[in-house]
C-alpha cells in the first residue's frame, strides 16, 4: 500500500485514496473470461456455481487426475463400468451423464450439445433474460448433480436413476425461480414456464 501511496496510483479518482481503487490496484490486472454470466447466473444455486466454475476450470478430481497424483484407484468410470473417468467422459460422453442430459433436453425444449454445454449457453439468443437464466441454471445444476451422482455412486455403490436426477434439478431450479420472484417481472412468459412445469 505504501508503494502505490508514493506511486500515486490513485490520481485517477482525484488524488483520494478509495476502497475500490485500493482493492483494484491489488488485484492487479484481472483475465475477463466469457463464462461469467452462466457460472455465476443469479438464478443457479451457489452451490452448483461453485462446481459448475470448477468444472469449467477443469479441476474436479476425476480418476485420471487422481492417477496423475499418484494415487492408486481404479480408473474406470463409477457409473457406466466401461470406459476410463475423464472429464470429458463424465461431461458427457458417459452413458449415465447423456440419459441425464437428454431429459434435461426434453424438459427445457432445447437441444444442449454433448461437449461444451456452457460455451452453448453463451450462444443463445433468447429475448427474455428469465428464460436464458432458468436454462443457464439448468445446464449448472446438471453439471453438480451429476458430480454428486458420480460420488454417490463411488462412495456408498448407489447410482441415481437420470430421471431422479432431472427431477432433483427441476426442484432446485423452480425453488430458485420462485425466490427471485420471476413471476411479477416476466409475466408474457408465462405459457414458457408452464411448458417446463414452473405452473
Amino acid at each position: 500500500m505504501k508503494s502505490g501511496f508514493v506511486q500515486d496510483q490513485w490520481s485517477m479518482n482525484g488524488g483520494r485514496y478509495t476502497t475500490v481503487s485500493g482493492y483494484e490496484w491489488l488485484m492487479g490486472t484481472q483475465i475477463q473470461v466469457p463464462w461469467v454470466p452462466v457460472v455465476w447466473n443469479r438464478l443457479n444455486v451457489p452451490k452448483h456455481s461453485f462446481i459448475a466454475w470448477v468444472y469449467v476450470e477443469q479441476r474436479l478430481l476425476t480418476k485420471d487426475r487422481l492417477c496423475k497424483f499418484g494415487m492408486a484407484v481404479p480408473t474406470e468410470c463409477d457409473m457406466c463400468m466401461v470406459h476410463p473417468e475423464t472429464h470429458a467422459h463424465l461431461f458427457f460422453e458417459c452413458s449415465y451423464s447423456r440419459a441425464c442430459l437428454d431429459r434435461v433436453n426434453e424438459w427445457l425444449g432445447v437441444r444442449i450439445p454433448v461437449c461444451e454445454p456452457i460455451q452453448w449457453c453463451l450462444q443463445l439468443r433468447y429475448k427474455s433474460l428469465m428464460k436464458k437464466q432458468v436454462v443457464f441454471a439448468a445446464v449448472c445444476g446438471l453439471v453438480y448433480l451429476i458430480w454428486w451422482a458420480r460420488n454417490k455412486c463411488r462412495l456408498e455403490k448407489v447410482l441415481t436413476h437420470p430421471a431422479i436426477l432431472t427431477q432433483e434439478l427441476q426442484k432446485h431450479v423452480q425453488i430458485r425461480y420462485q425466490n427471485q420472484h420471476w413471476r411479477g417481472k416476466d409475466q408474457r412468459q408465462g405459457s414458457w414456464i408452464t411448458q417446463i412445469g414452473f405452473s
